[in-house]
């Protein structure tokens, strides 16, 4: 008897690939008005040299589009890595 099935490998796999992006757009919706401040500022000092360059107001709505996505991107990757056998045959 296996301990590690190929096939329960292989759905963990497809769940940890599909569960992420989930997480990550519900990490970004969550963070502070600080961490995004502070966010805002590593990426403007990493790509432009200079913190400040793009209005918070701007990044904010970004990052927030950016969640959402995020999070739709999970769900349609569960609903075809994961649910999709189940229901459609």
């Amino acid at each position: 008897m296996e301990l590690l099935n190929i096939g329960f490998a292989k759905l963990l796999i497809k769940l940890i690939i599909s569960v992420m992006p989930f997480v990550i757009g519900i990490v970004i919706l969550c963070l502070s008005e600080d961490s995004k401040r502070g966010l805002r500022n590593s990426f403007c000092h990493a790509a432009f040299g200079a913190s400040g360059v793009i209005p918070y107001a701007k990044f904010s709505r970004a990052l927030s589009i950016l969640a959402v996505l995020s999070i739709l991107i999970g769900l349609v990757l569960v609903w075809f890595l994961v649910l999709a056998g189940y229901f459609v045959e």
